[in-house]
């Protein structure tokens, strides 16, 4: 298991680097791996519907999850889930547990879109483990702990990512 080392688990990476961090260095992965023409798969383009769509429907996607938790006047702050006043399950929350970070692989695959590099693919999937393993399973536990069942039963309801 990747949160697992010898039988312990790993928390030092738990809630440490801000998810849009996570996101920036997985996008710079994928524009290294074209600055040296590593797995380019076509030609960069400023505007095509592969680019525009994903980003796009991530900044919606990440909007309306923020406007959800403002409405709710609560924290939006990924590293201090502890500080979340109320359980959001309205909105675009009725859909994915998680928008802000289904908005930023979203964000990922259109960098690769726009980069043109298979490397952008296996950094969106690299960015998803990590994002998963360090940050959402981290957050789930401790939402857990904050609204009990209310939370199990919203996550027997609604998908982790969609």
């Amino acid at each position: 298991m990747l949160t697992q080392n010898r039988g312990y688990t790993v928390k030092w990476l738990e809630h440490k680097i801000p998810p849009p961090l996570v996101c920036a260095f997985f996008i710079s992965m994928a524009a290294i791996a074209k600055s040296n023409d590593v797995g380019v798969f076509r030609e960069a383009k400023s505007f095509d519907i592969w680019v525009a769509l994903p980003f796009l429907t991530g900044i919606g996607v990440i909007v309306l999850g923020i406007w959800e938790f403002k409405r709710a006047n609560t924290t939006v702050d990924p590293i201090n889930p502890k500080k979340a006043s109320v359980l959001v399950t309205s909105g675009i929350f009725k859909f994915t547990r998680n928008p802000m970070y289904v908005g930023m692989i979203l964000f990922l695959i259109s960098a690769t879109f726009y980069l043109g590099t298979w490397i952008g693919f296996l950094s969106t999937f690299a960015s998803g483990v990590y994002l998963t393993h360090f940050q959402i399973k981290p957050e789930e536990k401790i939402i857990e702990n904050l609204f009990g069942q209310a939370y199990t039963d919203y996550k027997s309801r609604v998908r982790r990512w969609l």
